[in-house]
C-alpha cells in the first residue's frame, strides 16, 4: 500500500509494515519492515542493546495486520499480537501542508493485566539509505535540535550523524543511538521535543516533533543489521519508554493507552524548509486567534510589587502607547510588602495594595482606558502559607505518600474534581470583577513521577492531561477569556501544553541584547502569532526592584533611543508583549513605543500567515559580536519583514542575500506573472537614526554604526 501527502509517500507491505518514507514516486526496500512505531510489554524481550538503541525492538515486528481504513485524510492501521492479545492502532492524519499527525493507541484484549513499557508516537524509517553506509554517510547526515534553559531558551544545535556517534565501528549492528531526554513536568526545560535529520546531498530533511504530556524521549538511530546490509537511519519520539524514562502503564483487561501525538514529515531543502512545513502544520492542527497588544507589569517593571500608585501611571502610559490590554502580574493577592510567592493558591485580591476601591477599581480603570484587564495566576500550585494548603492530602499530588514540593509551591491534584471546582471558582470570581486575560505561569517542576494511578509512573502524564482539560473547560466556560501560557519563560511550551492556550511567553530573559537569539529559535518552534516576545523599553532590572531612585537618575530619563528601538524590533518579530517602565519614557522613546504598537496592530494578519526565515543562520545568545537577522516572509514570497540586529564587534555593515526568499524573475516566469521589482523601506523606525540600507540584485546591505542597535525592514517584490 502507498499513502501520499502533498510532500511525502509512505510505503507499507501487505502486513502493514512501514517500508519507507520518501518523496512520491520513490521505490525503496526496507531491511527491517516494522509498523510505524516501537512498542513492548513487561516480560517480553526488549531486543539486543535495548538500553542503548530501540532499533532491535522485537515486539512491534511480531504484530500481525488486523485491517486498515482510509477515510478522507485519515489512515487507520490495526495490528494484533496473537499471543499477548495486545491490539495497537496507528492513526495517521494528512495535513494540507504535507506533514502527518500520528496517534498510537494500545489496548489490552487479554484476560489478564499487561504492563506496557514502550509505545512510541512515530517512527520515521530508512533515512539516508541512498548513501553508502559508513563514515561517508555519517558525515553527510546532519542532526538539528534545540537546547533550552531558563532565560536562554530555543538555542539551535546541530552535529553530523558521525559526531553523534552514529557510524559503523564493526561488522555488527550499531548498538547506540542519539537521544534527547526530558524527565518531569517541565517538558521543555532542557530540550524542545523536535528532532530533524538532514541529508544535504539528497536535498531532503526528515523531521518530527511531539505534543508531550510529561517525560519524553527523541531518538535517532541506525536500523541496519550490519555493515553493507543496506537500510538507513530512523527517528522516533516516545513518552512511554521505561528503559530510559522510567515510564510504564499497567493495562487491565479492556483498558487502553494513547501515546502523545507526533507530527512528522519530509521536505526538500534543509532545516529552514522544515521550519516552514512545521509552522504550517502547527497552524493547521492547532488554529489560533489574533492576540491583543498586551502590557504586562512584571518583566523589567514592577517585579511582583503592584500598588495603585505604581499602576496608575503605567496604565496611562500603556493606553497612550496604543496597548489593547493590561495584565497585572504577580502580587495582586498579597499583603503589601510581602513576597508575591508566599500564599499562592488562595487568589484573593489584596485588601491594602489598591486603595479604597480595591483591585476592582484598578480593573475598572484599565477597562475605562479601552484595555482588556488581565491578572497573573499560577493555578497548579499552592504555597504552605495559603489557606488552601489546609485542605486534605487528596487535594495535592503526592510522592511516597508526601506532598510533592513544599514552601512556596506544592502541586494541586487536578484529577480531583473538588480541586478543579475550587480553582474554577477563583477564576470566576476574578472574571466577575472584569478580568478577561489570564497569564498562567508554571514555575516549578513536579519531577519524574507522582502517586497517581497507584504509583504508576504514567501518573505524571495523567495529571498533565487533567490539567489541560481544566484549561479547556475555562475557555469553554468563559469564551472571551484569553489564556497565556508561561513556565518560567518557556520551560513548558511544547504543543501538548500550548494547544490549550492562546499565547506562549517565550522567555524570562531580562537583558534585551540576549533576546534576538531566543526570538529566532522561538519562531522555529512556535508560530509568530502565538509567540509572545517581550519588549521592555526603559527596563528596571530585577536587582533594582523596589529602588525608585534608579528611575529618577539623569541617565535613565535621557536613555539612548537605541535601546528602545532594539527592544521593539525584537518584540515585533512575533506577538509584541510590552513591559518596562514606559511611564518614565522620554518624548522620543514614547513616540517610538507608540509607533511600534501601531505597526504590530496593523501587522497581525501578516504575522498569522508569515513563515520565519534565517538569512544569516541562527545566532547563539553567548555571541555578542557581529550581526543577527530574522525574517518573516509571506506565503506568496512577495513580502519579507526582516529584523537586523548589530550586537557588537567592529564591523558596522552586513550583506544579506535575499534571492532564495523573494519571488525571483525565473519563478515569476514559471508562474506566468510579471518579473518583480524589489524594493526596501524601513518598517520600524520609519526614520531610523544613523541606519543606512540599500538593495541591489537581491543583495541587501545594511549599516548600523553603533553596537546594540537594530532596524526592521520591509522588502517587497512588486
Amino acid at each position: 500500500m502507498i499513502w501520499n501527502t502533498r510532500l511525502l509517500q509512505l510505503q507499507f507491505d501487505d502486513r502493514l509494515n512501514l517500508l519507507s518514507l520518501g518523496f512520491p514516486g520513490e521505490q525503496r526496500q526496507s531491511v527491517r519492515p516494522m509498523p510505524p512505531f516501537f512498542c513492548n510489554v513487561a516480560g517480553h524481550h526488549d531486543g539486543s542493546s535495548a538500553s542503548m538503541t530501540s532499533a532491535l525492538s522485537l515486539l512491534a515486528s511480531e504484530l500481525e495486520p488486523d485491517g486498515f481504513e482510509q477515510r478522507g485524510d485519515l489512515l487507520t492501521l490495526h495490528y494484533l499480537h496473537s499471543t499477548l492479545r495486545l491490539s495497537v492502532k496507528a492513526e495517521l492524519f494528512r495535513l494540507p501542508c504535507g506533514a502527518v499527525a500520528q496517534t498510537v493507541t494500545a489496548e489490552n484484549r487479554s484476560d489478564r493485566p499487561v504492563t506496557l513499557t514502550e509505545l512510541s508516537s512515530c517512527l520515521v524509517k530508512e533515512m539516508g539509505q541512498d548513501t553508502r553506509f559508513g563514515l561517508e554517510c555519517a558525515e553527510q547526515g546532519v542532526l538539528h535540535w534545540f537546547e533550552n534553559a531558563w532565560e536562554a531558551e530555543f538555542q539551535k544545535r546541530e552535529c553530523t550523524l558521525g559526531q553523534a556517534g552514529l557510524t559503523a565501528a564493526s561488522t555488527h549492528q550499531l548498538a547506540r543511538s542519539f537521544r534527547l531526554l526530558s524527565q518531569g513536568s517541565y517538558t521543555t526545560a532542557r530540550w524542545m521535543p523536535l528532532l530533524a535529520c538532514e541529508f544535504p546531498e539528497q536535498d531532503r530533511i526528515f523531521f518530527c516533533t511531539l505534543e508531550a504530556d510529561g517525560s519524553w524521549m527523541a531518538e535517532c538511530g541506525c536500523d541496519r543489521l550490519y555493515e553493507g546490509a543496506g537500510g538507513g537511519y530512523y527517528l522516533t519520539l516516545s513518552g512511554l519508554h521505561h528503559r530510559t524514562l522510567g515510564t510504564f502503564v499497567s493495562l487491565e483487561p479492556g483498558e487502553s493507552y494513547t501515546a502523545p501525538t507526533a507530527l512528522f514529515g519530509l521536505c526538500r531543502g534543509g532545516f529552514e524548509e522544515a521550519v516552514s512545513v512545521l509552522t504550517s502544520a502547527r497552524r493547521e492542527r492547532y488554529g489560533g486567534r489574533p492576540m491583543p497588544l498586551m502590557f504586562n507589569d512584571y518583566m523589567n517593571c514592577l517585579w511582583g510589587q503592584p500598588t495603585r500608585e505604581k499602576l496608575l501611571p503605567l496604565i496611562e502610559a500603556a493606553a497612550a502607547a496604543g496597548c489593547e490590554g493590561f495584565c497585572i502580574d504577580a502580587g495582586w493577592y498579597v499583603t503589601k510588602g510581602v513576597s508575591w510567592g508566599r500564599n499562592l493558591g488562595d487568589w484573593i485580591p489584596s485588601a491594602e495594595s489598591f486603595g479604597r476601591e480595591g483591585l476592582k477599581g484598578i480593573l475598572d480603570t484599565i477597562a475605562a482606558h479601552g484595555m482588556r484587564p488581565g491578572v497573573w495566576f499560577e493555578l497548579e500550585v499552592c504555597g504552605e502559607d495559603a489557606l488552601a494548603y489546609r485542605n486534605p492530602d487528596e487535594w495535592f499530588l503526592t510522592r511516597f505518600g508526601k506532598r510533592v514540593g513544599g514552601n512556596e509551591r506544592c502541586f494541586f491534584n487536578l484529577t480531583n474534581p473538588e480541586v478543579r471546582a475550587y480553582l474554577k471558582s477563583r477564576v470566576q470570581a476574578l472574571y466577575e470583577l472584569g478580568v478577561r486575560y489570564i497569564k498562567n505561569d508554571y514555575n516549578d517542576c513536579i519531577g519524574s513521577s507522582c502517586d497517581l494511578d497507584g504509583g504508576r509512573s504514567a501518573g505524571l502524564e495523567t495529571h498533565h492531561r487533567a490539567a489541560m482539560a481544566f484549561y479547556d473547560d475555562l475557555k469553554a466556560s468563559f469564551p472571551d477569556l484569553l489564556l497565556e501560557n508561561c513556565g518560567s519563560g518557556a520551560m513548558r511550551c511544547d504543543f501538548g501544553t500550548l494547544r490549550h492556550f492562546d499565547l506562549q511567553s517565550t522567555s524570562d530573559q531580562e537583558l534585551y541584547y540576549f533576546y534576538p537569539s531566543i526570538a529566532m529559535g522561538a519562531l522555529a518552534n512556535i508560530p509568530p502569532e502565538r509567540a509572545g516576545i517581550w519588549a521592555y523599553p526603559f527596563p528596571h532590572l530585577f536587582d533594582q526592584r523596589g529602588d525608585e531612585s534608579a528611575l529618577t537618575a539623569p541617565d535613565y530619563a535621557h536613555a539612548d533611543p537605541r535601546e528602545t528601538v532594539f527592544n521593539l524590533v525584537t518584540g515585533l518579530c512575533g506577538t509584541l508583549y510590552l513591559s518596562g517602565r514606559i511611564d518614565r519614557a522620554n518624548a522620543r522613546s514614547a513616540a517610538l513605543i507608540k509607533e511600534a504598537c501601531a505597526l504590530y496592530k496593523s501587522s497581525r494578519a501578516f504575522l498569522a500567515s508569515a513563515i520565519p526565515v534565517y538569512p544569516l543562520g541562527f545566532h547563539n545568545y553567548r555571541d555578542q559580536s557581529g550581526f543577527a537577522a530574522l525574517g518573516l516572509i509571506s506565503p506568496d514570497r512577495r513580502r519579507l519583514r526582516l529584523a537586523v540586529w548589530r550586537l557588537g564587534g567592529q564591523q558596522d555593515t552586513v550583506e544579506i542575500a535575499l534571492d532564495r526568499y523573494l519571488l525571483s524573475a525565473s519563478s515569476a516566469l514559471e508562474q506566468g506573472v510579471a518579473p518583480p521589482d524589489l524594493r526596501v523601506r524601513a518598517a520600524f523606525p520609519e526614520r531610523p537614526d544613523g541606519c543606512a540600507f540599500a538593495l541591489a540584485a537581491a543583495l541587501l546591505r545594511v549599516t548600523l554604526p553603533q553596537a546594540r542597535s537594530a532596524v526592521l525592514l520591509d522588502v517587497t517584490a512588486e
